[in-house]
């Protein structure tokens, strides 16, 4: 049986206290004792954490037997194009996948329906993919071990206006009542 001394990637910050050269990185100081602080940037060098907020471009889907969640998300970035003055905007696309043993994760990612407003936070992944071309392109996902549904897609306005005017004529005939 092999035995790893240190947990790999995001999960060995969750567990251990120490750096990947064993040096304390947290714990209480005492008179006895000295303890050595990192800064921040020494701290989180070597992590791979992101966090993407957007809406979904589709709805979630189940994949690998029920063993993941996969979910993709759009997010707008607006600038001012320097040569015409004018307010653009772009679209980036993000990829993401959750694993079944995440349960809390997991729960509200298979749930999530197109339109959906999404926050998730995981460690990047890169492979190469081979294009019909020829070309070698990267191609990155996020294994996402926090989700959060910010906000679910509003139904149409035509359905909210006739839900208003429902409770507006329900609640003047309580009134007169």
């Amino acid at each position: 049986m092999q035995h790893r001394s240190q947990p790999r990637g995001w999960l060995r910050w969750c567990i251990s206290p120490t750096d990947t050269k064993g040096e304390k990185i947290m714990s209480n100081t005492t008179e006895n004792t000295t303890v050595t602080t990192k800064t921040q940037e020494d701290l989180f060098a070597d992590t791979n954490i992101t966090q993407r907020s957007g809406r979904l471009t589709k709805d979630a889907e189940l994949i690998k037997d029920g063993k993941f969640v996969k979910f993709r998300i759009a997010s707008n970035k607006e600038y001012i194009d320097t040569q015409s003055g004018e307010l653009k905007t772009t679209t980036n696309y993000f990829n993401a996948l959750v694993s079944n043993n995440l349960t809390d994760a997991f729960n509200v990612a298979q749930e999530l329906k197109k339109g959906d407003w999404v926050y998730f936070k995981g460690e990047d992944a890169t492979r190469s993919i081979d294009t019909v071309e020829g070309y070698k392109e990267t191609g990155v996902t996020t294994f996402a071990y926090k989700v959060v549904l910010k906000k679910p897609k509003l139904e149409t306005t035509a359905n909210s206006n006739q839900l208003e005017i429902d409770q507006s004529v329900n609640g003047a005939s309580l009134d007169q009542q």
